[in-house]
């Protein structure tokens, strides 16, 4: 995928986000869910082509986690426990890849900390082992 689709679904991953943002103010919770769904969909297609999303200075595993991150909570909420556990479970499995391989695979900055935080969070409130 060349780097110009790339940055083409970046910020369709921002839109669909900030859209599921809006439609939560609103109270569209099962909208907004379907709306976080199709960004995490960009973001897989994203992790896909990491090198050149790494080259773009597009920092894919954030929006790959925080879609997650935003899926599992949505989905608490909505008390669909197995989709929150397993968007969950991504989330931290990507972390724990990372936290591996970062310094061989990646320059990127690491904001590991604010989404292990919000993920232990998570694990709290929705009693995940």
């Amino acid at each position: 995928m060349s780097i110009n689709c790339l940055k083409f679904v970046e910020e369709s991953w921002k839109l669909k986000q900030a859209t599921a943002d809006k439609l939560i103010e609103t109270g569209k919770k099962e909208e907004a869910l379907y709306s976080y769904i199709e960004a995490f969909t960009r973001a897989e297609l994203m992790q896909t082509n990491y090198w050149k999303c790494l080259l773009s200075n597009i920092p894919i595993y954030s929006y790959y986690i925080e879609s997650c991150i935003r899926i599992s909570q949505l989905s608490y909420d909505l008390k669909d426990y197995s989709n929150s556990k397993k968007y969950y479970r991504k989330a931290i499995e990507l972390i724990e890849f990372y936290e591996k391989n970062i310094d061989s695979i990646s320059k990127e900055p690491t904001n590991f900390g604010r989404l292990k935080t919000i993920l232990a969070t998570i694990k709290l409130q929705c009693n995940f082992e």
